[in-house]
Protein backbone atom coordinates (compact mmCIF):
# COMPACT_ATOMS: atom_id res chain seq x y z
CA UNK A 1 0.00 0.00 0.00
CA UNK A 2 1.57 3.12 -0.97
CA UNK A 3 1.41 6.39 1.63
CA UNK A 4 -1.32 8.68 1.45
CA UNK A 5 -1.48 11.43 -1.23
CA UNK A 6 -3.04 14.97 -0.62
CA UNK A 7 -5.14 15.52 -3.53
CA UNK A 8 -5.95 19.54 -1.77
CA UNK A 9 -3.05 20.46 0.23
CA UNK A 10 -4.98 24.00 0.94
CA UNK A 11 -8.09 22.10 1.64
CA UNK A 12 -8.55 22.13 5.81
CA UNK A 13 -11.10 19.10 5.13
CA UNK A 14 -11.92 17.57 2.34
CA UNK A 15 -15.73 16.69 3.55
CA UNK A 16 -18.00 13.99 1.93
CA UNK A 17 -16.35 12.38 -0.94
CA UNK A 18 -17.32 10.19 -3.87
CA UNK A 19 -15.10 9.18 -6.38
CA UNK A 20 -15.96 7.88 -9.97
CA UNK A 21 -13.20 6.52 -12.90
CA UNK A 22 -12.36 7.17 -16.07
CA UNK A 23 -11.11 4.36 -18.19
CA UNK A 24 -10.85 6.15 -21.35
CA UNK A 25 -7.50 7.70 -19.53
CA UNK A 26 -7.19 5.81 -16.87
CA UNK A 27 -7.95 8.73 -14.26
CA UNK A 28 -9.65 9.06 -11.14
CA UNK A 29 -11.70 11.82 -10.42
CA UNK A 30 -12.83 13.25 -6.51
CA UNK A 31 -15.43 15.27 -5.58
CA UNK A 32 -15.47 17.00 -2.11
CA UNK A 33 -16.54 19.44 -0.07
CA UNK A 34 -13.68 21.97 0.11
CA UNK A 35 -14.03 22.69 3.74
CA UNK A 36 -10.59 25.58 3.79
CA UNK A 37 -12.37 27.58 0.63
CA UNK A 38 -15.65 27.96 2.03
CA UNK A 39 -17.54 24.73 1.37
CA UNK A 40 -17.45 25.06 -2.21
CA UNK A 41 -18.10 22.16 -4.11
CA UNK A 42 -14.44 20.96 -5.91
CA UNK A 43 -13.08 18.33 -8.17
CA UNK A 44 -10.17 16.90 -8.72
CA UNK A 45 -8.25 14.81 -11.33
CA UNK A 46 -5.91 12.03 -9.65
CA UNK A 47 -3.81 9.19 -11.99
CA UNK A 48 -1.40 6.64 -11.00
CA UNK A 49 2.06 7.73 -11.61
CA UNK A 50 3.73 4.59 -10.84
CA UNK A 51 1.55 1.09 -10.62
CA UNK A 52 4.06 -0.69 -8.76
CA UNK A 53 3.90 0.82 -5.66
CA UNK A 54 0.50 2.56 -6.03
CA UNK A 55 1.76 6.36 -5.99
CA UNK A 56 -0.73 8.47 -7.70
CA UNK A 57 -0.69 12.48 -8.02
CA UNK A 58 -3.28 15.17 -8.73
CA UNK A 59 -3.83 17.90 -10.58
CA UNK A 60 -5.05 21.31 -9.74
CA UNK A 61 -8.14 20.96 -7.67
CA UNK A 62 -11.54 23.47 -9.93
CA UNK A 63 -14.46 24.60 -7.69
CA UNK A 64 -17.73 23.96 -9.47
CA UNK A 65 -19.91 26.45 -7.63
CA UNK A 66 -19.05 29.43 -5.38
CA UNK A 67 -22.09 28.88 -3.24
CA UNK A 68 -21.06 26.88 -0.69
CA UNK A 69 -22.57 23.32 -0.38
CA UNK A 70 -23.94 21.23 3.20
CA UNK A 71 -25.05 18.22 2.02
CA UNK A 72 -23.42 15.35 3.49
CA UNK A 73 -24.11 12.45 0.31
CA UNK A 74 -22.61 13.13 -2.53
CA UNK A 75 -22.40 11.98 -6.11
CA UNK A 76 -20.35 11.24 -9.08
CA UNK A 77 -20.73 9.60 -12.25
CA UNK A 78 -18.53 9.22 -15.32
CA UNK A 79 -20.40 8.98 -18.89
CA UNK A 80 -18.59 6.06 -21.14
CA UNK A 81 -20.89 7.61 -24.54
CA UNK A 82 -19.31 10.97 -23.96
CA UNK A 83 -15.95 11.07 -22.24
CA UNK A 84 -16.89 13.15 -19.21
CA UNK A 85 -17.63 13.47 -15.78
CA UNK A 86 -21.06 14.17 -14.66
CA UNK A 87 -21.59 15.65 -10.60
CA UNK A 88 -25.44 16.93 -9.44
CA UNK A 89 -24.97 19.35 -6.63
CA UNK A 90 -27.42 20.98 -4.38
CA UNK A 91 -26.88 24.02 -2.61
CA UNK A 92 -28.66 27.18 -1.81
CA UNK A 93 -29.08 27.35 -5.70
CA UNK A 94 -31.20 24.41 -6.55
CA UNK A 95 -30.19 21.02 -7.83
CA UNK A 96 -27.78 21.17 -10.27
CA UNK A 97 -25.36 19.46 -12.63
CA UNK A 98 -21.66 20.10 -13.80
CA UNK A 99 -20.00 18.08 -16.64
CA UNK A 100 -16.47 18.20 -17.22
CA UNK A 101 -13.42 15.99 -17.92
CA UNK A 102 -9.31 15.22 -18.05
CA UNK A 103 -8.50 17.82 -20.67
CA UNK A 104 -4.85 17.47 -20.18
CA UNK A 105 -3.80 13.89 -18.61
CA UNK A 106 -0.24 14.82 -18.11
CA UNK A 107 -1.29 17.92 -15.80
CA UNK A 108 -4.64 16.51 -14.85
CA UNK A 109 -6.06 19.47 -16.02
CA UNK A 110 -9.84 19.96 -15.90
CA UNK A 111 -11.99 21.75 -18.55
CA UNK A 112 -15.50 21.99 -16.93
CA UNK A 113 -18.61 23.09 -18.74
CA UNK A 114 -21.72 26.07 -17.03
CA UNK A 115 -23.90 25.02 -13.96
CA UNK A 116 -27.46 23.65 -15.11
CA UNK A 117 -30.01 24.05 -12.45
CA UNK A 118 -32.20 21.14 -12.70
CA UNK A 119 -34.79 21.93 -10.29
CA UNK A 120 -34.24 25.24 -8.34
CA UNK A 121 -36.11 24.80 -5.20
CA UNK A 122 -34.52 20.99 -4.24
CA UNK A 123 -31.89 23.11 -2.25
CA UNK A 124 -29.18 21.45 0.11
CA UNK A 125 -30.05 18.20 -0.17
CA UNK A 126 -28.28 14.31 -0.56
CA UNK A 127 -27.59 13.66 -4.23
CA UNK A 128 -26.16 10.85 -5.50
CA UNK A 129 -24.98 9.56 -9.68
CA UNK A 130 -24.49 6.04 -11.70
CA UNK A 131 -24.06 5.48 -15.05
CA UNK A 132 -26.56 3.33 -17.30
CA UNK A 133 -24.46 1.72 -19.90
CA UNK A 134 -27.10 0.04 -21.24
CA UNK A 135 -28.98 3.53 -22.09
CA UNK A 136 -26.15 5.35 -22.31
CA UNK A 137 -27.83 7.76 -19.37
CA UNK A 138 -26.39 9.38 -16.01
CA UNK A 139 -28.89 8.70 -13.45
CA UNK A 140 -28.73 10.63 -10.36
CA UNK A 141 -30.80 10.65 -7.08
CA UNK A 142 -32.23 12.83 -4.94
CA UNK A 143 -34.71 14.38 -1.76
CA UNK A 144 -36.50 16.88 -3.44
CA UNK A 145 -37.82 19.58 -1.81
CA UNK A 146 -41.37 17.74 -0.64
CA UNK A 147 -38.91 15.23 1.41
CA UNK A 148 -39.91 12.40 -1.35
CA UNK A 149 -37.29 10.40 -3.12
CA UNK A 150 -36.75 10.68 -6.64
CA UNK A 151 -34.01 9.92 -9.43
CA UNK A 152 -33.76 11.58 -13.38
CA UNK A 153 -32.07 10.56 -16.38
CA UNK A 154 -29.60 12.91 -17.83
CA UNK A 155 -28.31 12.96 -21.68
CA UNK A 156 -25.52 13.86 -21.79
CA UNK A 157 -24.00 16.14 -24.14
CA UNK A 158 -20.04 16.56 -24.81
CA UNK A 159 -17.77 18.26 -27.35
CA UNK A 160 -17.54 21.58 -26.75
CA UNK A 161 -21.22 21.67 -24.81
CA UNK A 162 -20.75 19.65 -21.94
CA UNK A 163 -24.01 19.84 -20.64
CA UNK A 164 -27.21 17.68 -19.99
CA UNK A 165 -30.58 17.28 -20.65
CA UNK A 166 -32.74 15.85 -17.53
CA UNK A 167 -35.58 13.27 -18.09
CA UNK A 168 -38.88 13.83 -15.68
CA UNK A 169 -38.49 13.35 -12.25
CA UNK A 170 -39.50 9.73 -11.02
CA UNK A 171 -40.74 9.79 -7.32
CA UNK A 172 -40.29 6.55 -5.89
CA UNK A 173 -40.57 6.66 -2.23
CA UNK A 174 -42.72 9.76 -0.76
CA UNK A 175 -40.88 9.62 2.36
CA UNK A 176 -38.18 11.73 4.01
CA UNK A 177 -34.78 10.33 4.50
CA UNK A 178 -33.04 13.02 6.09
CA UNK A 179 -32.00 10.84 9.50
CA UNK A 180 -29.82 8.84 5.91
CA UNK A 181 -28.65 11.46 3.80
CA UNK A 182 -30.21 9.71 1.48
CA UNK A 183 -29.48 6.33 0.04
CA UNK A 184 -27.09 3.84 -1.63
CA UNK A 185 -27.24 3.72 -5.60
CA UNK A 186 -25.33 1.39 -7.70
CA UNK A 187 -25.95 0.08 -11.85
CA UNK A 188 -26.49 -3.63 -11.98
CA UNK A 189 -25.10 -4.32 -15.44
CA UNK A 190 -26.19 -8.06 -15.35
CA UNK A 191 -29.98 -6.93 -14.85
CA UNK A 192 -29.14 -3.53 -16.91
CA UNK A 193 -31.20 -1.82 -13.68
CA UNK A 194 -30.12 1.03 -11.30
CA UNK A 195 -30.33 -0.52 -7.56
CA UNK A 196 -31.25 1.41 -4.89
CA UNK A 197 -30.83 0.50 -0.88
CA UNK A 198 -32.40 2.14 1.55
CA UNK A 199 -33.80 1.86 5.32
CA UNK A 200 -37.56 1.96 5.00
CA UNK A 201 -38.77 4.15 7.61
CA UNK A 202 -42.21 2.88 7.04
CA UNK A 203 -41.59 -0.72 6.85
CA UNK A 204 -40.18 -1.54 10.18
CA UNK A 205 -36.92 0.08 9.54
CA UNK A 206 -36.21 -2.73 7.38
CA UNK A 207 -33.08 -2.06 4.79
CA UNK A 208 -35.27 -2.64 1.62
CA UNK A 209 -33.88 -2.68 -2.31
CA UNK A 210 -35.72 -1.24 -5.50
CA UNK A 211 -35.18 -1.38 -9.04
CA UNK A 212 -34.86 1.46 -11.28
CA UNK A 213 -35.68 1.16 -14.67
CA UNK A 214 -34.51 3.66 -17.54
CA UNK A 215 -35.85 3.73 -21.39
CA UNK A 216 -34.24 6.61 -23.37
CA UNK A 217 -34.68 9.75 -20.25
CA UNK A 218 -37.66 8.00 -18.92
CA UNK A 219 -37.39 6.39 -15.06
CA UNK A 220 -39.65 3.80 -13.83
CA UNK A 221 -39.57 1.72 -10.69
CA UNK A 222 -40.19 -1.87 -9.53
CA UNK A 223 -41.44 -3.11 -6.22
CA UNK A 224 -39.72 -2.05 -3.11
CA UNK A 225 -38.44 -5.85 -1.59
CA UNK A 226 -37.20 -5.78 2.08
CA UNK A 227 -33.59 -7.37 2.32
CA UNK A 228 -34.19 -8.25 6.07
CA UNK A 229 -36.54 -8.72 8.61
CA UNK A 230 -34.27 -7.36 11.30
CA UNK A 231 -34.10 -3.04 11.70
CA UNK A 232 -31.51 -1.51 10.50
CA UNK A 233 -30.42 1.48 13.02
CA UNK A 234 -30.07 4.61 11.59
CA UNK A 235 -26.39 6.38 11.28
CA UNK A 236 -26.27 9.53 9.64
CA UNK A 237 -25.44 7.72 6.43
CA UNK A 238 -27.00 5.65 3.90
CA UNK A 239 -26.23 2.16 3.04
CA UNK A 240 -23.31 1.39 0.26
CA UNK A 241 -24.25 -0.55 -2.55
CA UNK A 242 -22.22 -1.88 -5.08
CA UNK A 243 -22.28 -4.37 -7.78
CA UNK A 244 -20.38 -7.18 -8.84
CA UNK A 245 -20.60 -7.93 -12.50
CA UNK A 246 -18.68 -11.33 -12.61
CA UNK A 247 -20.78 -12.94 -10.06
CA UNK A 248 -24.08 -11.22 -10.74
CA UNK A 249 -24.42 -9.85 -7.19
CA UNK A 250 -24.93 -6.74 -5.34
CA UNK A 251 -23.55 -6.32 -2.28
CA UNK A 252 -25.05 -4.28 0.34
CA UNK A 253 -23.69 -3.17 3.54
CA UNK A 254 -24.58 -0.59 6.53
CA UNK A 255 -22.33 0.10 9.48
CA UNK A 256 -22.67 -3.02 11.01
CA UNK A 257 -24.68 -5.92 8.44
CA UNK A 258 -23.41 -6.66 5.37
CA UNK A 259 -25.92 -8.76 2.78
CA UNK A 260 -26.00 -9.85 -1.46
CA UNK A 261 -28.63 -9.86 -3.26
CA UNK A 262 -29.65 -10.00 -6.69
CA UNK A 263 -31.77 -8.75 -9.36
CA UNK A 264 -33.82 -10.66 -12.57
CA UNK A 265 -35.55 -8.25 -14.55
CA UNK A 266 -36.31 -5.73 -11.46
CA UNK A 267 -37.81 -8.55 -8.92
CA UNK A 268 -35.34 -8.95 -6.19
CA UNK A 269 -33.92 -12.22 -3.89
CA UNK A 270 -32.05 -11.08 -1.26
CA UNK A 271 -28.98 -13.31 1.06
CA UNK A 272 -28.37 -13.77 4.43
CA UNK A 273 -27.74 -10.45 6.58
CA UNK A 274 -24.42 -11.12 8.30
CA UNK A 275 -22.57 -9.09 11.08
CA UNK A 276 -19.60 -7.10 10.33
CA UNK A 277 -16.71 -4.84 12.33
CA UNK A 278 -18.16 -1.90 12.87
CA UNK A 279 -17.69 0.47 9.98
CA UNK A 280 -18.25 3.55 12.01
CA UNK A 281 -20.43 6.62 10.14
CA UNK A 282 -19.11 6.95 6.89
CA UNK A 283 -18.11 3.93 4.69
CA UNK A 284 -18.36 2.99 0.90
CA UNK A 285 -16.66 0.98 -2.24
CA UNK A 286 -15.93 0.17 -5.66
CA UNK A 287 -15.91 -3.11 -7.22
CA UNK A 288 -12.59 -3.70 -8.94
Amino acid sequence: VADHTNVDTGATNGYYSASAYDPDNNKMAVYYRDHGNSQYPTVAIIGVTDASDGSIAAGTPVVLDTTAAVAQTNGIAYDTSVDRFVVPLSNGNGLQTVVFYCSNTSTNAITKGSIQVIEGGDQNIPTNAVYDSAQSRVIIGYQNSGGAQCCRALNVTGGSTNNVSAGAELEWDSSNLDGDNGWGMAYDSNDGKTMIVFRDIDNSNYLTAVAITTDGSDCTQGSHQALTSTAETGASQPATVIHDPDKNINVSFSSSHALCFTSASGSITAGQRTAISSLRTYHGGYYD
